[in-house]
């Protein structure tokens, strides 16, 4: 059984200062340090209006992991819009009305 000072998969909870990482610890750094932090359910800005196709993000998502939704309904890169940086383009105009929202992974 894990120590008491021992987290969850043996991360500390409450590390005292000045202490060292664990080997757990500093692997668990590492890898979420890797895949970055996890956004969900972003509202970007841009007005949802007919006529708009230009959004932006909060952060530019790691490449291949923004999720996008319209209304609900998963929308597919290069078909519906594209990517640079953090700046969304729609290949078409979102109706007034509609929202969109992101999932993404950013470092």
């Amino acid at each position: 059984m894990a120590d008491a000072a021992q987290g969850i998969r043996g991360v500390r909870n409450f590390p005292e200062e000045g202490n060292e990482l664990t080997a757990a610890e500093e692997t668990w750094v590492t890898a979420e340090a890797a895949v970055g932090r996890f956004v969900h359910d972003e509202t970007p800005t841009g007005a949802v209006n007919g006529s708009n196709t230009s959004f932006t993000l909060a952060n530019s998502p790691v490449a291949g992991t923004l999720v996008l939704y319209e209304g609900g309904r998963r929308l597919l890169l290069t078909t519906d819009f594209t990517l640079s940086g953090s700046t969304i383009t729609m290949t078409y105009a979102p109706p007034s009305g509609s929202y969109l929202r992101a999932d993404y992974r950013y470092v």
